[in-house]
């Protein structure tokens, strides 16, 4: 770090990853000037590419929000982002679970109408069929849930209607979100099972104000008020899942109930959290630190 300046590049993100307006970045500002330079002192590495990360003479952090963090914590890199909660030995705290979570205050929530309980029943929207330990769970549970009430799927995973967009279009989740918001529930089941993984299939349907049908995350109780969401890691199977749906779809009360519960039972802490562990990296500098090592087991 050079004239107060944090110097930072990135490597391996995704398309349309705005290097200058990402968490990353703004928690950074919040206590630094910081200037993207071809020649950083912390370079923040992801996955979305085939090309390797240089051995560069700087600070190296590997961030991702996929089910992969365990691998490249054994790939040399000096700190780790991710979503899946991971035990090693950290005593310099080297790794951060950080979960993005969305800002839907609990007052909006109580306040929304009743007419909401009018919509549409239930859609489906995937485009893996094929990655993922949990994908085929999903696809039989929306065919289930099928024979009680036809569920819309304009994604490619068991597509029975018109498409909405794609993927790699800058606009994508907020036409995915501005879709789901006709529908009383979404499936929001993750691609795989991790402890700590959730990502924006169970916060999608949140921002819709459609309640998600989710499983995943074994710990998701611990970000998100478990009364506001089906989780089906609660029920012995899937047909109690189902019976419980059919139970909130024909009960206006019942249902509007659950939408209204507050999002969260404490506010998640997890953007000041990034804020510090940042904080914490830059001060130590180029320290020379041991990179991660073999972790003793994860969760």
């Amino acid at each position: 770090m050079a004239d107060g300046i944090v110097k930072i590049n990135y490597h391996g993100f995704w398309q349309n990853f705005d290097k200058e307006n990402n968490l990353l970045i703004n928690a950074l500002r919040k206590n630094f000037d910081v200037e993207i330079s071809d020649k950083p002192d912390f370079l923040f590495c992801s996955w979305f590419t085939d090309e390797p990360c240089k051995d560069e003479e700087c600070i190296k952090i590997f961030y991702s929000y996929e089910n992969r963090t365990m691998n490249m914590l054994l790939n040399g890199f000096h700190y780790a982002i991710g979503l899946k909660k991971v035990k090693f030995s950290n005593k310099n705290n080297r790794y951060l679970r950080h979960c993005i979570c969305p800002d839907i205050p609990s007052e909006y929530r109580k306040n929304l109408p009743d007419s909401l309980a009018g919509r549409k029943f239930c859609n489906f929207i995937y485009s893996n069929t094929l990655r993922g330990d949990n994908v085929k769970n999903r696809e039989l549970f929306c065919q289930k849930l099928m024979a009680y009430k036809s569920v819309d799927c304009p994604g490619i995973a068991l597509n029975n209607t018109n498409p909405i967009g794609a993927l790699d279009t800058p606009d994508w989740e907020n036409v995915k979100i501005n879709y789901q918001r006709n529908y009383k529930f979404s499936i929001a089941f993750e691609n795989s099972i991790a402890d700590g993984y959730s990502t924006e299939k169970i916060n999608h349907p949140f921002m819709a104000d459609s309640i998600p049908i989710y499983m995943g995350n074994p710990s998701i109780a611990e970000d998100y008020n478990p009364k506001a969401f089906i989780n089906a890691a609660d029920y012995r199977n899937f047909d109690e899942v189902i019976e419980r749906i059919i139970e909130l779809d024909n009960n206006d009360a019942l249902y509007m109930q659950m939408l209204r519960e507050p999002l969260y039972l404490k506010e998640p802490e997890y953007d000041r959290q990034l804020e510090e562990f940042l904080f914490n990296i830059v001060n130590a500098g180029n320290t020379k630190v041991t990179r991660l090592i073999k972790p003793f087991f994860s969760i």
